[in-house]
């Protein structure tokens, strides 16, 4: 009975002075890295574990993300593992939802300035996020004068306007045309699909000796 009482105490010590010398926190490994899925696509987690040099493989690693398959942008896939020794580690992997299936050919128009007009929408192959309109606007003083080729960056339901061309009136007054970033609604359409349904943003027109600006809506068909 002693013996098997001081067996068991000997483990216990030996255990107690194992947790104390450890102080290495476990390795996570990711199968695979960042990762960009089309819009709508699940995210399918390829795959995580620990490694630590006294605990060996672990299985258990937590895993938490702020994914919405709905929309485009950037999201974080955090993961976090304890050893027994209570040391920790964390790790994240990037998910990049993208801008591609949301091109194509469209019917816009817009309101209060009542215009319409067509645009193809382009997706920057090397930039998960960036579309480019050929043709964006079209304004009340003139119906040949419109923005072309403006590229936009999406996040979740707002965009921000990489860049643009300001086109000046070619006549008398000379007003420059600029647009403000706002929001862009989007949804699924048939057979997998995603169409843009309408762009919120901020026209302003500089006349030589004045300024005006309307908040604009354009609805993509």
């Amino acid at each position: 009975m002693k013996t098997h009482f001081l067996s068991i105490t000997m483990l216990s010590l030996c255990a107690l002075i194992m947790c104390a010398c450890d102080k290495t926190p476990p390795a996570i490994i990711l199968t695979g890295g960042d990762m960009e899925l089309p819009l709508g696509t699940t995210y399918i987690e390829p795959g995580v574990i620990a490694e630590d040099d006294a605990d060996g493989v672990i299985y258990n690693v937590v895993s938490t993300n702020n994914i919405d398959k709905t929309k485009v942008g950037s999201y974080t896939v955090n993961y976090s593992v304890k050893d027994k020794a209570g040391n920790t580690s964390t790790k994240s992997r990037k998910v990049n939802y993208t801008a591609t299936l949301l091109a194509g050919y469209y019917n816009v128009s817009t309101t209060p300035n009542q215009s319409s007009y067509n645009t193809t929408v382009a997706f920057a192959s090397s930039t998960y996020n960036k579309l480019i309109f050929s043709k964006f606007g079209v304004f009340p003083f003139n119906n040949d004068i419109y923005l072309s080729n403006m590229t936009i960056l999406i996040d979740k339901n707002t965009y921000s306007i990489l860049s643009e061309n300001s086109y000046i009136y070619p006549y008398g007054n000379k007003p420059v045309v600029t647009i403000s970033p706002g929001t862009i609604e989007y949804t699924e359409g048939t057979s997998g699909q995603w169409i843009i349904t309408s762009m919120t943003y901020t026209q302003t027109i500089t006349y030589p000796s004045a300024e005006e600006s309307t908040v604009q809506t354009a609805f993509f068909q």
